[in-house]
């Protein structure tokens, strides 16, 4: 049976979130605990025992200029004996049937891995964020003198939704959130902002806006490191490419060729 979870469920939760992702149990705990307020969780259930779960974040989706309703798939996971049942098939086109019953216009979700991205599509995703991934070595970032401010969470949404053309706009309660949670830091600096977390290896550049090189250099300035990741468009020179975002239009929705989804708990 396919329903809504509730703040019991969480323990029952854990270890089905554990056996598809290498998270700890305590910080899946405080995943569910600190975003009930801004997000379902749908899970497949036969009495007391959950197989399957997924959790949905509500948004928007903004694209030249236009806002439109959104759901943001994410973390799904089936315990390993109960996979290639069709279990996770069936929750998904129940999530997409209920959204769309009720007015909300797309889903997205972003693909784990690349493998994923056939099956997703499936259900009508289609990816619409393509991107490069390049590893930036220390020595080939420049060392512009860089001032760069911290940003809130409030001044972080004010300044993505004024300054980005093209994103998943969240919520304030998801961006405090998800700074939080995954360590994030988000700055400020002449002509953008960066929002990036310190890895045991490297520096990875979860979404920036302007120009990279300087992005890069205020970076740098902040948290030293060998590697700084960064996300890149798809039309440059360097970097493999990945996709960065799926979507799916709703009810009579057409397609947003050019939205980005951006700021991901991944």
């Amino acid at each position: 049976m396919i329903d809504f979870a509730t703040q019991k469920d969480h323990p029952e939760i854990i270890p089905v979130w554990q056996s598809g992702f290498d998270d700890n149990a305590d910080d899946v705990a405080e995943f569910l605990a600190g975003t009930d307020g801004f997000c379902d969780r749908l899970v497949f259930r036969e009495g007391e025992k959950i197989f399957a779960e997924m959790n949905i974040i509500r948004c928007e989706l903004s694209a030249e200029g236009k806002r439109v309703s959104a759901v943001y798939f994410y973390a799904l996971a089936t315990l390993p004996e109960y996979r290639g049942r069709g279990i996770m098939s069936s929750m998904i086109r129940f999530a997409l049937d209920k959204y769309a019953a009720d007015g909300i216009s797309y889903a997205m979700i972003v693909p784990a891995e690349e493998g994923l991205v056939g099956y997703y599509r499936r259900f009508g995703f289609e990816p619409i964020c393509g991107a490069k991934i390049a590893d930036i070595p220390s020595e080939s970032i420049f060392d512009f003198p860089i001032q760069t401010t911290k940003l809130s969470p409030s001044q972080l949404k004010e300044l993505r939704d004024s300054r980005k053309g093209n994103n998943a706009v969240f919520s304030v309660e998801y961006i405090d959130f998800a700074l939080r949670f995954c360590e994030m830091t988000a700055v400020e600096f002449d002509g953008g902002y960066a929002i990036f977390e310190q890895g045991d290896d490297r520096v990875r550049i979860i979404e920036f806006d302007g120009e990279v090189n300087r992005m890069l250099s205020a970076v740098k300035g902040l948290c030293k490191s060998e590697i700084y990741r960064v996300y890149l468009p798809d039309d440059s020179l360097i970097g493999e490419k990945v996709c960065r975002g799926m979507v799916c239009p709703l009810g009579e929705s057409a397609p947003l060729n050019k939205a980005q989804i951006g700021l991901i708990m991944d």
